[in-house]
């Protein structure tokens, strides 16, 4: 019996694929975590703690980038986000970076592309994000260029 892939791995497969589907007109490097250290080298694998999951460039913005997905029918849970990418992004928006969550709606098959700064500004005491309120964010994929 075959092992299926979770949802949140193939929405970072799919998020890979966007990008490599646009040649040179998109890039996107997955910087190495502690989980996938671990999985080719072992329980004693060490990495340093990384600012994200990809570091991009799309339509001329350099970007920091973590690929996120819920199942959720109704909204985006907060849990999703770790507090030390909050904290990360922070510190990249002060530096006048852009930090970027690839959302996937897996109910809807909906991308949505929100700045951190949205989280920031608008999750204290939340729990989630209703899908409703991330719509001026959705994103076609497809449509990079």
């Amino acid at each position: 019996m075959s092992k299926s892939v979770p949802p949140w791995k193939q929405a970072e497969k799919d998020f890979e694929s966007f990008f490599k589907l646009q040649g040179k007109k998109a890039y996107v490097h997955r910087l190495t975590d502690t989980a996938a250290a671990k999985a080719t080298a072992g329980k004693k694998a060490f990495v340093v703690a990384q600012p994200s999951d990809y570091v991009g460039v799309m339509q001329e913005i350099t970007f920091f980038g973590e690929v996120k997905s819920s199942q959720d029918a109704t909204s985006f849970p907060h849990k999703n986000i770790k507090r030390n990418q909050l904290a990360q992004s922070r510190r990249i928006i002060a530096a006048g970076g852009s930090y970027l969550f690839f959302i996937k709606s897996e109910h809807f098959n909906q991308w949505f592309i929100v700045p951190a700064q949205f989280f920031i500004n608008n999750t204290a005491g939340k729990k989630s994000t209703k899908w409703v309120d991330l719509a001026e964010y959705k994103w076609d994929p497809y449509e990079l260029s």
